[in-house]
């Protein structure tokens, strides 16, 4: 893993976990402001494209990949991007192999953006609907993440004990069910019960691209297991029991939006899963890698 401090990167290998990255950069602190499971290996995050509440405040995997070494079907070193936030020439692979799951590339190596440590924490707990995030947006001080669950939208704030002092003072008197003032570690916590990444003995894991007017309507008709939004962009994560997966479906799909368990083929167009094909058929022509499974929509 190297370091470069002054230049707010690091370059990291893609077995390393989420938490020990962030263990590690705690001797210059700073930290990598991303969600996931804290023990998953980073190259398994970004291949998945495995982002959550902290998008709102930092941006996701393609915001904060630099850039990335990976070994095509081939074996042959592919390297896209650098140490620069503005290094682009040609096709961008950096957001490319982003999201690809194994299937056109395997992830040697990550270069990330790094941010400062931050010091305190505050959160707000606010009525279950997703328009309550659009008078915090306007405040000066922008939100560090936000969820939409069942019972509450909850929106967290991170930073120095000034800027968190300044939003606490700029809340006082609003329309809030609890206002708490935490450290940054708690505040890990706190997002990690908020949003269960992995499903439980028997269930499997869902995911809905919705408008994010109607997240808690489609839910509540929905009638699953724990779920959790990214309030902002309608982005829907949970689990629930096989069983209820067919019914989840046809609620979504019936509104118009895409629905996904954790698994199973990606629904695509006939013209996506082509281009899709072409590319595999570039990156992998042996058919090395983990398999393109689309079902094809007719």
């Amino acid at each position: 893993m190297a370091r470069w401090p002054s230049d707010m990167t690091v370059a990291v290998a893609a077995d390393v976990s989420l938490a020990e990255a962030n263990r590690r950069l705690a001797a210059d602190d700073q930290w990598l402001s991303l969600d996931g499971p804290v023990n998953a290996a980073l190259g398994v995050l970004a291949g998945a494209d495995m982002t959550g509440p902290l998008r709102l405040g930092f941006g996701g995997w393609r915001d904060q990949l630099l850039g990335v070494q990976f070994l095509d079907g081939r074996n042959r070193l592919i390297t896209a991007g650098g140490r620069a936030i503005k290094n682009v020439a040609g096709y961008d692979l950096t957001k490319f192999i982003i999201g690809q799951r194994g299937v056109f590339g395997q992830i040697g190596c990550l270069m990330l953006r790094t941010y400062r440590r931050p010091e305190a924490a505050l959160v707000v707990k606010l009525a279950a609907d997703v328009s309550q995030l659009n008078w915090l947006l306007a405040l000066p001080q922008r939100p560090s993440w936000s969820v939409l669950d069942e019972s509450a939208l909850w929106v967290g704030y991170l930073g120095t004990e000034l800027s968190v002092e300044a939003v606490a003072r700029s809340l006082e008197g609003a329309n809030a069910k609890g206002t708490v003032r935490q450290t940054a570690a708690d505040d890990e916590l706190l997002r990690a019960r908020l949003t269960r990444w992995q499903p439980g003995e028997g269930e499997v894991a869902f995911t809905i691209w919705a408008a994010p007017s109607v997240v808690s309507g489609l839910m509540r008709q929905a009638r699953v297991g724990h779920w959790w939004a990214d309030a902002p962009t309608g982005l829907i994560r949970g689990c629930c029991q096989p069983s209820d997966a067919g019914r989840l479906a046809a609620v979504t799909q019936d509104l118009g939006f895409n629905f996904h368990v954790e698994g199973r083929p990606y629904r695509l167009s006939a013209g996506e899963a082509a281009v899709l094909r072409r590319l595999k058929a570039r990156f992998d022509p042996d058919g090395c890698l983990n398999s393109l499974d689309v079902e094809v929509i007719r």
